[in-house]
């Protein structure tokens, strides 16, 4: 592994002196073979001549060139090292011929093809790069031909595929693809789908198209599922703030950070660039390439604890490799309290809570690291939101941890009482209706006193016919729309299975919430050739596919329908490598990643040869704009960015932030949780014991 991290690096360096190189050959299209050329952004880029090209002493019928940025370094005197990728695509007279060894002169030096279609990769078959869930009925991988200036190819029939045990070689399935038609509203192919419903458990496999060339490898198996989570899940705890990374738990350490704020008043959520005296202000996360703590963080332990709240017998400890270990709390659990304990410590004696922590700049990229960061932070004032939010949190961080900590449990709640009492004084800051709602509830179930049940009754109600943004709406929603009052499912969906009394019309609300917005995302999901509920990219919304899972998860607690495991099951595909760039959207899983990242403790592990730091999936394809960092790297993509469907909007490249960047409450967590429940489905028999499945 050392030696391929060197010969990449190598290979860096070289670029950077103004050398093109050959990266590899592939197959795109039944007549077409792929040449993947690296160059330094300032050489010309490859020719789309025929001229200058020939296979086998043959000149192409036609040539097409895809281009994005493959690596960007620092900034040297405002000049970017950038090393630009090209697939030029050389289109013959002929298909290809299983067994046929392909000569390519380029215009830099020769290369070659070996045919084989049970051998050669093709970018047009897109899988789930590591695995799929074994307890679902759906799953699948599409065939979509993508030749960039050449544009989409749309082919005569649907092909044929067969399915192959990568170990031996063993055919496991033959079938005939689905031709969906055109993908119009988002990637713009011609898509042909290929089921993979009948595998049983097993792995890893491959998909072999005759005259194409083959996928990517996958499993369909319990091991990888709790992988793929492993994955996920620990994404929270590499961006745990006032803490160490220890090499117990991870292989990308960092020491300590941000253990102390300043205490001030200032107003949320912009860089604060007041004084105040010094306390210990630990626990939470990271917000993203970043290091502030926001108001939308209290979202993040919110969704892990309705997460245990809702299948508290499915999660155990030492899954996650967390560092409470051996503790006797489920990891799940423990990952909770981490998020809990930021707003334990910004609550002040009077019971009101912080809004957060900020500085007065953010760090600067490819200087700093978390530990390394010595930029002053600061607290907000007391803060509606965030004290309502509170006592939500921690009521219900209370009633879970009761059966592990008595005496955890009873602070807790002595917190929560005051942060609900803060709420009643005249003139504090005021909490909108969704937030109170979460407190009440949480009380009413911690302590079944009915003066919460009615306050939750009261504010459900309120709600119902509430204007916008005071809505359930998993679709859409932004710092701004959390602060002004929307409702996510943590708020109330522990209701719907509560062992208290409750009350008939304030459920068939709630559970009207649910259903209306998974319906949304399943008729999405249902009507698109990509596993996907978002109607459109924009920063996140297709990579963090968690966010359309979540009604449907507490759906399938309620009723227990399988048409949500499939659906969920679907969802968790997309950010693996099922979508039409065929590129993983997250560290540390998948064959072919995404890699300049825009976070600031992964330019360091990947200086020390570790690669980035795992499980960060990022915002991924994008609108962007024209600011100078992002015109770097855009000015680069080919055909032009303007002009790419919305789904192939995608370069790496860390200056481009809207799409490199990621944030731990947007995409990290709803991501986390999204697999965190797939495997927790995992050891229910009635899943994975059916059809075949092992």
């Amino acid at each position: 592994m050392k030696k391929i991290k060197y010969l990449y690096l190598l290979l860096i360096l070289t670029l950077q002196a103004n050398a093109a190189a050959i990266i590899d050959t592939l197959t795109a299209d039944f007549d077409v073979i792929v040449v993947i050329v690296d160059t330094d952004s300032s050489e010309p880029e490859p020719s789309e001549q025929a001229s200058a090209w020939k296979i086998n002493n043959i000149q192409p019928v036609s040539i097409g060139r895809y281009s994005y940025v493959n690596h960007e370094g620092l900034p040297v005197s405002n000049v970017y090292p950038i090393t630009v990728r090209h697939h030029m695509y050389l289109r013959m007279a002929q298909p290809l011929s299983s067994g046929t060894n392909y000569t390519i002169e380029t215009p830099y030096t020769n290369t070659s093809l070996n045919f084989n279609e049970t051998q050669t990769l093709s970018e047009a078959i897109k899988v789930n790069q590591e695995g799929y869930f074994p307890g679902g009925h759906i799953r699948y991988a599409n065939l979509a031909i993508y030749l960039g200036s050449l544009g989409n190819h749309q082919l005569s029939s649907a092909p044929n595929y067969k399915v192959y045990r990568e170990s031996d070689n063993t055919l496991v399935l033959s079938g005939n693809s689905t031709d969906l038609g055109i993908d119009a509203q988002s990637a713009g192919d011609y898509v042909y789908q290929m089921s993979l419903s009948t595998i049983t458990n097993g792995g890893p496999y491959y998909i072999s198209v005759p005259g194409l060339g083959r996928s990517h490898s996958f499993s369909i198996n319990n091991a990888t599922t709790e992988k793929i989570s492993k994955v996920f899940f620990r994404g929270l705890y590499h961006q745990r703030c006032g803490t160490a990374l220890e090499s117990a738990y991870t292989d990308h350490i960092r020491g300590i950070c941000h253990v102390t704020a300043q205490v001030t008043d200032a107003e949320p959520p912009l860089f604060i660039h007041l004084n105040g005296p010094s306390r210990t202000i630990i626990g939470g996360y990271h917000d993203a390439a970043d290091f502030d703590r926001r108001q939308s963080h209290t979202l993040i332990p919110a969704w892990v604890l309705n997460l245990y709240d809702a299948f508290p017998e499915k999660f155990s400890d030492n899954e996650y490799n967390l560092p409470d270990l051996n503790n006797g709390i489920p990891d799940v659990l423990d990952e909770a309290m981490w998020g809990v304990l930021l707003w334990e410590n910004l609550q002040e004696a009077d019971g009101g809570v912080r809004a957060g922590t900020e500085a007065n700049h953010h760090p600067t990229y490819g200087v700093v690291a978390a530990d390394t960061d010595n930029l002053t932070y600061r607290t907000y004032r007391r803060d509606g939101h965030a004290t309502a939010s509170a006592v939500g949190m921690f009521a219900q961080a209370a009633r879970l941890i009761a059966p592990f900590n008595a005496q955890r449990a009873a602070e807790l709640e002595t917190k929560a009482l005051a942060a609900w009492n803060w709420l009643q004084q005249p003139g504090n800051h005021p909490a909108n209706n969704a937030q109170i709602m979460y407190g009440a509830l949480q009380l009413y179930l911690l302590t079944g006193q009915s003066i919460y049940h009615n306050e939750f009754i009261s504010r459900v109600s309120t709600l119902a016919t509430a204007g916008w943004p005071e809505q359930y709406h998993t679709r859409y929603y932004s710092l701004g729309t959390i602060v002004q009052g929307m409702i996510f499912t943590p708020y109330f969906t522990s209701y719907l299975y509560t062992n208290r009394s409750t009350d008939t019309q304030t459920k068939n609300i709630l559970m009207g919430w649910l259903q209306e917005d998974a319906q949304y995302s399943l008729n999405l999901l249902n009507n698109r050739a990509y596993p996907m509920g978002a109607e459109s990219a924009s920063w996140g919304s297709v990579t963090a596919q968690g966010r359309y899972a979540d009604p449907m998860i507490y759906l399938y607690r309620v009723n227990n329908d399988p048409a949500y495991i499939d659906a969920i099951s679907q969802l968790a595909d997309y950010s693996l490598g099922l979508n039409p760039v065929g590129k993983t959207y997250v560290t540390g899983l998948g064959k072919d990643t995404v890699e300049n990242i825009l976070h600031a403790d992964s330019y360091f592990t990947k200086q020390n040869g570790l690669g980035n730091v795992p499980g960060i999936t990022i915002f991924g394809p994008n609108q962007v704009g024209n600011m100078p960092w992002e015109v770097v790297i855009k000015q680069h993509v080919y055909p032009s960015w303007n002009s790419m469907p919305d789904l192939r909007k995608y370069s790496d490249g860390w200056s481009l932030v809207p799409v490199n960047e990621f944030s731990t409450w947007e995409v990290t967590a709803p991501n986390a949780i999204m697999h965190a429940f797939l495997k927790a489905m995992l050891v229910q028999s009635d899943l994975i014991f059916k059809d075949g499945f092992e």
